[in-house]
């Protein structure tokens, strides 16, 4: 039996779509452009029992990839134009709105084209927090075109034949607490960083000399700058210690001997 309507399976990266498309139509897949030139969408019948159905069926796949991350956070007018419209402290409440990344228009109108019309959504994203964020942003694309589609999660470790049929085998829902959890840590991260950068810029930038232009804060420059200097300090506290080798050669007629070399060093107190 052949079910109405196509599945869209969509990948993070376009190797990955190139290459579960392979294995999954045994090689035969067909690829097409769509707006988006590096992500092409492969075709190819595929046989398959999704979950609440009786019995598998045939579907049409049309499988294809996104770049990543497809959406970004951005405060709301008028807290996004000039630093001096408002307080620095005003970040930490005012309103955000998601917005398409720049430059990812031409992946958000492959996978809003390829959706028409489309059964259900398979979302083969990396299975960590990244790629669970990722995959809800994908499925907030495409109910923006089939509001009743049926949105499942593959998750594979490899991209082999029995990773592939196992993924298949337990597909199911979006695990929601982890994207939430990436979606906290990109707003705190926004309000936080864009809060202080504002706030130190606007008071200290023009008050002493060489100051950079703006003297951006963020969560993760510190413990950055932490390695940076932990490792610098490593280096510059740097004390040479002699090493020696130990090597032992047997010579035994008519036979061949081996040697063991291990460096040691020899600490003197």
């Amino acid at each position: 039996m052949t079910a109405s309507g196509h599945i869209l399976s969509v990948a993070e990266k376009p190797s990955v779509a190139k290459d579960i498309s392979r294995l999954l139509s045994n090689g035969q897949s067909q690829s097409r452009r769509g707006p988006s030139t590096y992500n092409p969408i492969h075709s190819f019948p595929l046989k398959l029992h999704l979950p609440g159905h009786n019995g598998a069926q045939q579907y049409s796949m049309q499988f294809t990839s996104v770049l990543g991350h497809l959406l970004t956070l951005e405060f709301s007018p008028p807290y996004n134009g000039p630093w001096s419209s408002c307080s620095p402290s005003d970040l930490f409440q005012c309103p955000v709105q998601t917005l398409v990344i720049p430059g990812q228009e031409p992946v958000r109108d492959n996978i809003s084209q390829a959706v028409r019309g489309a059964y259900a959504l398979i979302l083969w994203l990396d299975c960590d927090r990244e790629g669970e964020n990722i995959a809800s942003e994908v499925a907030s694309i495409c109910r923006q075109i089939q509001p009743n589609i049926i949105v499942l999660r593959a998750r594979f470790s490899a991209i082999i034949p029995q990773e592939m049929a196992k993924a298949l085998t337990s597909l199911g829902p979006i695990n929601i607490n982890l994207s939430d959890a990436v979606d906290a840590r990109q707003e705190i991260d926004l309000r936080i960083g864009s809060a202080f950068t504002r706030f130190q810029t606007l008071s200290w930038a023009t008050k002493f000399q060489g100051m950079p232009k703006v003297l951006s804060y963020g969560p993760c420059q510190f413990p950055t700058l932490g390695f940076i200097v932990e490792r610098h300090l490593k280096i510059q506290n740097f004390v040479s210690q002699n090493f020696w080798n130990l090597s032992l050669t047997l010579s035994i007629p008519a036979q061949q001997g081996e040697h063991y070399r291990s460096p040691f060093s020899v600490y003197l107190l």
